[in-house]
């Protein structure tokens, strides 16, 4: 579907823009653009008007699809969009109120659970994955929810120093050390966290029989464990409840159990009388095999013990020692389950045995959970040479048998090396090894992993360890090591073929690479490329790389713009931190709120840098931080139903800020069980908190009135202090629209409704779900609501810690600014959809409190950071053209990647001190991406609105204080 260019537009007059319905067939109303002939060359230059039109062909759509001066690109439609649909046979849309979403190429490798991986394209609702979990840094595991997909245009290749890539669109946030940031926002240099351990394709296990009640009952028989006071019935019972029999290749707590099977042979025993399965290892290690035993519904206990060691190695040298020991038990019924799937009973070394026959049945990555658990307990720990710290020692495999079971422990050692040839690592021979000085005629056994490098990483990166933290912490960190040099190691050999020296050096000279090597190698022709001198030694390496749990730090080397053509995608998790690990990456509804002081600038100046700090400090701010209040389920309800008033209730605020606030802070027919749990996680400890991006809490200087009789009565005065938050619903907003999206895409599909744009997915608003969507979208507004309240409560307290007594701050309004609300125009009940735009209501109308009935309704425009912001009043004309709307802002027309690049934070800071604004934030980057040539300039977009007549300018303020995430 073709964009439209300006010769497409037909002037109505100097303000207003119009493309008729005849642009194309599928338009069922035109689409009308507010703006200057100037700003009309900007809106053109991104994709703000194909998006209106897309909007104009929706069904139930009225009048036209409008766009304020502010408009640019956004999710489905432009950001500064308004749309009206009729009330009977209209829709609403979760996408059009304020959304985005962020998307990944469709062979992005994506971490499950098990040490599996799928290509985002392959996942369905329902698989576990992996993700950051940033309580406790670690690793952790949640369903997916929900896999969006959609065309695209561009996507960006991001690659890393340590040899990491992945492509992804601009929008989609990565992990950096600074939290989630969009990929448009990160640049050359930026510390991300990455997760390295790739593992095997996940392929769906076959449906075969491994144990069933006959087989368990005739073995439990063979071993002479007969049903005498109904012992072997309990133990049936006991194992067919938690359904461990029968047991299947497809079973889903077979993997748990190919784990502990695998640790347990190599660090535990079960006993000749059956007793228990007995396991030891290190405190940490154990408590993860009785998490897993949780899952299998299997009791467990640890305990510890002092325990002496007497060693004596292959040279005869004995070591006497004491350690503390932990020790993990289990029922006798499931250690019964282990034997009768092929574990030896009593002393491993006295015993014969051999890998089970059923393990043929499985595939790779069950495999790998039973070599990764039994390598997890018995191989060497990787460890560097002493004196040569750029080289891993040969990884050991040794197991120890009575020397009448030399062979059985051949056979046994031969199993295990043929499991590793089939993830592609090579091994040496099987070397017998004399013991010395021992009673028992034992003889050891040991092969070990071959250690080049490719090798190397192929077992780190592909089997790894289980229920062993500190070799996976390792695992991770030797293979981003191997990856690293190897990459620097081809890049020694590329520079021997081809090109000429000056060539070369603009590619690859690097602290590893000097000009020196580089004219070597292409005049001299040195043989067998090796590794600098210089190069980081593992130990170094680890002390630059390593961030905690297998986690660690790489840096962007390299980011550039692609042309695509093809579907991207992106999921949903269950769980409120909404990441997840791709390519070895971490990859993650608003307003605004006025009050006004009767403090005067000229007398305070001297206090606002502090003041500024202050608010900082009562305000937390950022992506993904959470604030003072941990909301109970009640409380939560509470805020989602009855939003600013809640609030109130509970002593936090004044009265009059309600009267002061659109729907009085409060929207009927909210319902907090239409909003999900996932949701509900997300916003639970955001209350009174900011966000990043283009959030912000202003403290500003009222600079120019332009009618003094109606800004008396607001309690405006010509250069006394305001404070202007601007924040919204925070990730409860976002995720109550990523949960309706879904069900919106189903309903299209369901339906086999096609559209131009999927991310204008609808519910028709009379169908159960759209009726849903709309209870939970008002939840998320009177969330927002709730939170901008608190915010000026906390910064009525900054105020008086400040100033030293009660500073009086009387709120001058409270709007949405992404909503969806019923009203009426032209005498007709329409479905108003505001994204990015403010509610401009005129003198007189019902909605509005008596305060502001004889003057209208006030409208707030917050300019960008450093600019000036505007009070507007709501005019009788917006009734008749604009649905009772005026612009949020000054509009974007600069990417956050693209204002970074051209602005410093560091700088911009102190440009802004220099002219009097104190400036407080979580992060210079966070600030140099909104900086002020990022935006269109608020007076101009101001003053189309003003010349149109459907808002007045009221009054003017100026920034004096900046506190931003």
């Amino acid at each position: 579907m073709k964009s439209p260019t300006k010769g497409d537009l037909i002037k109505i007059s100097d303000y207003i823009w119009e493309i008729p319905r005849s642009f194309r067939e599928d338009m069922r109303v035109p689409a009308r653009i507010f703006a200057d002939g100037k700003m009309l060359d900007d809106i053109l230059e991104d994709k703000s008007l194909w998006q209106l039109v897309n909007v104009a062909s929706l069904p139930g759509i009225y009048k036209y699809s409008l766009a304020m001066p502010d408009i640019h690109e956004g999710y489905g439609m432009p950001v500064g969009g308004i749309a009206a649909f009729d009330y009977k046979e209209g829709i609403v849309s979760p996408g059009i109120c304020g959304y985005d979403i962020n998307c990944l190429h469709p062979k992005t490798k994506i971490l499950l659970n098990h040490g599996t991986y799928l290509e985002i394209k392959d996942l369905k609702p329902g698989f576990v994955i992996s993700f950051f979990k940033t309580q406790g840094k670690i690793l952790d595991l949640a369903k997916i929810i929900f896999v969006l997909k959609r065309k695209d245009k561009e996507i960006y290749r991001i690659e890393t120093k340590l040899g990491n890539e992945i492509f992804i669109t601009e929008d989609h946030p990565v992990y950096t050390i600074e939290g989630m940031k969009e990929v448009k926002n990160l640049f050359l240099g930026e510390k991300i966290l990455i997760y390295p351990f790739k593992g095997v394709k996940y392929k769906k296990p076959k449906k075969k029989l491994i144990l069933d009640e006959k087989k368990f009952i005739d073995f439990c028989l063979n071993i002479g464990f007969k049903d005498s006071s109904n012992k072997l019935t309990q133990v049936l019972n006991y194992l067919k409840k938690r359904k461990l029999i029968p047991l299947y290749v497809n079973s889903p707590y077979l993997p748990y159990i190919l784990k502990i099977f695998g640790y347990a042979l190599g660090n535990g025993i079960i006993s000749e009388s059956v007793s228990c399965l007995s396991i030891w290892g290190r405190l940490e290690d154990l408590r993860k095999i009785k998490k897993d035993l949780k899952i299998l519904k299997v009791e467990s206990l640890i305990s510890k013990r002092k325990r002496k060691h007497r060693v004596i190695n292959s040279y005869g040298k004995e070591y006497i020692f004491e350690t503390i020991e932990y020790n993990l038990r289990t029922s006798k019924s499931f250690a019964l389950l282990l034997g009768a799937l092929g574990y030896p009973f009593g002393k491993k070394i006295t015993k014969k045995f051999l890998l089970p026959k059923w393990f043929e049945d499985l595939r790779l990555w069950q495999k790998r959970l039973f070599l990764a658990g039994f390598l997890g307990a018995k191989i060497s720990i990787p460890k560097v040479f002493q004196g040569h710290k750029f080289n891993f020692y040969l990884l050991t495999l040794n197991i120890n048998k009575d020397a009448n079971l030399i062979e059985n422990g051949i056979k046994f050692m031969n199993e295990i090396k043929k499991l590793l040839q089939e993830f592609g690592i090579e091994t040496t021979e099987i070397k017998i090894i004399k013991k010395l000085g021992l009673k028992e005629k034992i003889i050891g056994l040991r092969f070990q992993i071959k250690s080049n490098i490719e090798n190397l990483i192929r077992f780190f990166e592909k089997v790894g360890f289980e229920y062993n933290k500190k070799k996976q912490e390792i695992n991770n960190l030797a293979l981003a090591y191997l990856k690293y040099k190897l990459k620097i190691i081809k890049q020694r050999e590329e520079i021997k073929v081809g090109n000429p020296l000056k060539e070369w050096e603009k590619v690859f000279v690097s602290p590893f690479i000097n000009t020196r090597f580089l004219k070597r190698s292409i005049y001299e022709n040195i043989p067998n490329t090796k590794i600098a001198f210089n190069f980081y030694t593992f130990d170094d390496f680890v002390k630059n790389f390593n961030y905690k749990n297998g986690f660690l730090i790489d840096d962007i080397e390299k980011i550039e713009k692609l042309n695509y053509d093809g579907h991207v995608y992106d999921l949903t998790i269950d769980h409120p931190e909404h990441n997840f690990i791709a390519n070895n990456f971490v990859v993650s509804n608003c307003g605004v709120r006025l009050a006004v002081t009767d403090l005067d600038y000229e007398e305070v100046k001297d206090k606002i840098p502090k003041l500024t700090e202050e608010i900082f400090k009562q305000v937390p701010s950022g992506v993904g931080r959470g604030g003072f209040w941990k909301l109970n389920n009640d409380e939560m309800k509470k805020v989602l139903e009855n939003g600013a008033q809640y609030i109130l209730e509970l002593g936090y605020g004044e009265k009059e800020d309600l009267v002061a606030t659109e729907s009085f802070g409060k929207l009927d027919g909210a319902d907090a069980e239409a909003v999900s749990k996932t949701a509900k996680d997300r916003g639970r400890d955001q209350l009174g908190t900011m966000g990043a991006g283009n959030h912000f809490v202003e403290v500003q200087r009222v600079q120019e009135i332009f009618d003094e009789e109606i800004a008396k009565k607001l309690g405006l005065e010509k250069g006394k202090i305001a404070i202007l938050i601007h924040c919204g619903s925070r990730g409860l907003g976002h995720q109550v629209a990523s949960d309706y999206i879904r069900q919106a895409l189903n309903y299209l599909d369901k339906e086999k409704i096609e559209l131009v744009d999927r991310e204008l997915a609808y519910f028709p608003y009379s169908h159960p779900n759209g009726q849903a969507y709309l209870s939970a979208m008002k939840a998320a507004a009177n969330f927002a609501f709730a939170n901008r309240h608190l915010i000026l409560h906390q910064a009525r307290k900054a105020f008086k810690k400040v100033f030293g007594q009660e500073i009086k701050l009387k709120q001058v309004y409270d709007v949405a600014h992404n909503i969806i609300k019923i009203e009426e125009y032209d005498g007709k009940k329409l479905i108003i959809h505001r994204k990015g735009a403010t509610r401009a209501f005129w003198k007189g109308h019902p909605e509005l409190s008596e305060k502001y009935k004889n003057i209208g309704q006030p409208t707030l425009i917050p300019g960008s950071m450093g600019t000036s912001s505007y009070i507007l009043i709501g005019q009788e004309l917006a009734k008749e053209i604009s649905f009772g709307s005026a612009p949020h802002g000054a509009g974007r027309v600069m990417s956050r990647a693209e204002a970074k690049r051209k602005v410093k934070g560091s700088e911009l800071k102190k440009e802004l001190e220099k002219r009097g604004i104190s400036v407080a934030a979580g992060s210079m980057s966070g600030l140099a991406e909104e900086a002020p040539l990022a935006y269109k300039d608020v007076s101009e977009v101001v003053e189309v609105v003003d010349k149109i007549g459907i808002a007045k300018k009221l009054a003017k303020l100026v920034p004096v204080g900046v506190i931003k995430g």
